[in-house]
């Protein structure tokens, strides 16, 4: 439903960044619930501020109409693909638990009273969607199928 670049962000005084850029696939920014999905997506993730958890840095159209979001490059590679290298150690496959826990409790516990928003479940957390730098960080990717639970008291 969408593609991932990587670019270049150029800034005044000759200030540029490395970012990730996920553009929706032609069409699609025209289907008023894809749309608005995503549009969703970049208001929720754009609230999302942790170590575990890829940055959402701006939200847009491009000259085609297409909506995009600009996000924080991670260097490295995703968990499927460290997966395939060799089986993991039980120190790091433990590590990349806990870390990836760490993101998801982060975006349980998120409180947009505002829009009465109280916590985010990913719903698709798999290799893919984690992604791990090659310093070793680890960041959860990809809430475009995310679930908003509401701000109303559960009984």
């Amino acid at each position: 439903m969408a593609e991932v670049f990587a670019a270049r962000a150029i800034g005044a005084e000759g200030f540029s960044r490395e970012v990730a850029i996920k553009r929706v696939l032609p069409g699609l920014s025209e289907n008023p619930q894809f749309a608005d999905m995503f549009v969703s997506e970049a208001r929720l993730t754009s609230a999302l501020r942790h170590g575990n958890i890829v940055s959402v840095l701006d939200f847009d159209r491009d000259h085609d109409g297409r909506l995009f979001l600009v996000m924080e490059l991670v260097e490295g590679t995703d968990l499927s693909g460290l997966i395939a290298t060799e089986p993991l150690p039980f120190s790091i496959i433990l590590y990349l638990a806990v870390e990836i826990l760490r993101g998801l409790e982060h975006a349980h516990e998120l409180s947009l009273p505002s829009v009465g928003v109280r916590g985010l479940v990913h719903r698709d957390i798999s290799p893919h969607n984690v992604l791990v730098s090659w310093e070793g960080f680890v960041k959860i990717s990809d809430f475009g199928v995310a679930k908003a639970r509401s701000g109303i008291a559960r009984a």
